[in-house]
């Protein structure tokens, strides 16, 4: 009574009901029965596998091949496409994450000023045009205990200044990044803005910390003063680098 459209789940306890009760003789069968039998069952799987929607690629090829990519091959990935990014700041963003040594939520607040007398306050961020220099006066420092003063850091972000010079001429603005009102973003919620980005583009939930080991990780096996170049422009110290992003892969 089985029939061909017969749902697979109940044409395999059939299957098996049936070639238990041949198997222990419940029912009696000749040879020939049997072939016609075990011939009908093979058609009938063959057609519900010939039928059955394919899973698409990213429900599990991509999973099981971003098991096993290599930082370097990650990362290079997303670099990779950063120009395809149709939205100016969306692309400085993507570039300031992967093309330069990440920072963490350093960015949420700079103003953008032409040339260093533009700088007035000692306590704020600054983006200086003139040579692409980020300053640093606020930011997040590793196991600090005391108050003693920020020390002023001092980045480069000249390989990234294509983008910054094409995202503020599509947006002019007076923050590098700044929220829908016009004033500069908390560390909080620019980490979900972060995270939000790459996630649109790429499909994979990055956050600011899992950026930050992937650029780590991915550039591990340059040399010493290399490494010790990025750990700078990571902002914290080369002991602290090898710690959180080669002793713990």
């Amino acid at each position: 009574n089985i029939q061909s459209d017969t749902k697979e789940s109940t044409f395999l306890k059939y299957a098996s009901n049936l070639n238990s009760m041949v198997k222990h003789e419940i029912i009696k069968v000749s040879p020939e029965q049997k072939r016609e039998i075990l011939d009908f069952f093979v058609k009938t799987k063959l057609n519900f596998e010939k039928n059955k929607t394919p899973k698409k690629r990213s429900d599990y090829q991509e999973e099981e091949e971003k098991k096993h990519i290599t930082a370097p091959e990650e990362l290079n990935k997303i670099v990779s496409t950063i120009n395809d990014i149709p939205n100016p700041t969306d692309r400085l963003l993507v570039a300031l994450y992967t093309l330069i040594p990440p920072l963490r939520s350093d960015y949420a607040d700079v103003i953008v000023v032409d040339t260093e007398s533009g700088i007035t306050d000692p306590n704020q961020n600054y983006l200086i045009l003139d040579d692409f220099t980020l300053v640093l006066n606020n930011y997040k420092r590793m196991n600090f205990k005391d108050d003693t003063p920020q020390e002023t850091k001092i980045f480069n972000l000249s390989k990234v200044k294509k983008y910054i010079i094409k995202s503020l001429q599509d947006d002019p603005r007076d923050y590098l990044f700044e929220t829908q009102k016009h004033t500069p973003f908390s560390s909080s919620y620019f980490a979900k803005v972060v995270s939000a980005v790459f996630k649109k583009y790429y499909d994979i939930p990055y956050n600011i910390n899992s950026l930050r080991h992937l650029y780590a990780t991915a550039h591990k096996d340059l040399p010493v003063d290399k490494v010790k170049a990025i750990a700078d422009g990571m902002n914290h110290s080369y002991t602290t680098h090898i710690k959180l992003y080669e002793d713990n892969e």
